[in-house]
């Protein structure tokens, strides 16, 4: 009958036990395969993004944010050219943006 210490002697012998845990490399393994996953992960989250159109700097509505020092009264015009507001709140904002 084979013994225990005689499988593993036979084990190690084909490659199949590495007996530190770590692929056989020690800590340089442990920190590659860390290092691995890191990356496989990274291009998952990378190729998502770019698939489902995630920006972030686009608000969810897809509309693009208004251009940086836009004064109030022009983004209220733009929104009542679009159409997003009617004549009455266009003209109720604009009280409240000129007071």
């Amino acid at each position: 009958m084979i013994r225990l210490k005689e499988v593993i002697i036979m084990m190690r012998g084909f490659g199949w036990y590495y007996g530190n845990g770590f692929g056989g490399f020690g800590i340089f393994g442990l920190i590659s395969s860390i290092l691995f996953w890191i990356v496989i992960v990274l291009i998952i989250v990378a190729v998502i993004r770019y698939l489902t159109g995630g920006h972030p700097e686009i608000q969810p509505d897809n509309e693009p944010p208004p251009p940086k020092g836009e004064p109030p009264l022009e983004i209220l015009k733009r929104r009542y050219a679009a159409g997003d507001i009617n004549k009455k709140q266009f003209e109720e904002m604009k009280k409240d943006i000129l007071l």
